[in-house]
């Protein structure tokens, strides 16, 4: 629930469809004609990446959380929410984060569509995701949120 409404985010069934996408080249078995109507996969490592560029920016009370966060769980010390810890599923910053990723991705599909080059948001996911691993030094200061569930 996200201020009275159900939100579900269905992040490991957009990747199993967007890997058969990109395995077939989006031919045959791969061939989806509402591919471009997936959202990002609302995971933890594109948030990071969106920071980076600048696409995303997380308030100092949710950054300064991040990262006290990030260091708890680093050094085993970490406790359930307020103190520094996990976000629990469905917390409100994990909401807000996941649900501002998606936008954010759609944001950028939308102005890079507006140049004429077609693009999709798993072909966006794909990139930043590989981008910040690739990238940790550059990921360095940029905290991911964490959150545990059988669901992502």
């Amino acid at each position: 629930m996200f201020q009275g409404r159900r939100v579900d985010l269905y992040k490991r069934a957009q990747i199993l469809v967007a890997d058969i996408w990109a395995c077939f080249e989006g031919q045959k078995d791969g061939m989806f004609e509402d591919i471009d109507k997936i959202t990002m996969f609302a995971d933890y490592r594109v948030p990071q990446a969106l920071c980076h560029f600048g696409a995303l920016e997380y308030s100092p009370r949710l950054l300064e959380y991040l990262k006290t966060s990030e260091v708890a769980v680093r050094q085993g010390t970490s406790a359930s929410p307020p103190e520094p810890g996990l976000l629990p599923t469905g917390h409100k910053w994990e909401v807000e984060i996941r649900g501002n990723s998606i936008w954010a991705v759609e944001r950028i599909c939308q102005h890079i569509r507006a140049s004429g080059v077609h693009v999709n948001a798993i072909l966006i996911d794909f990139y930043m995701w590989d981008y910040a691993k690739a990238h940790p030094e550059a990921m360095a200061s940029i905290p991911i949120h964490l959150t545990r569930s059988i669901f992502y």
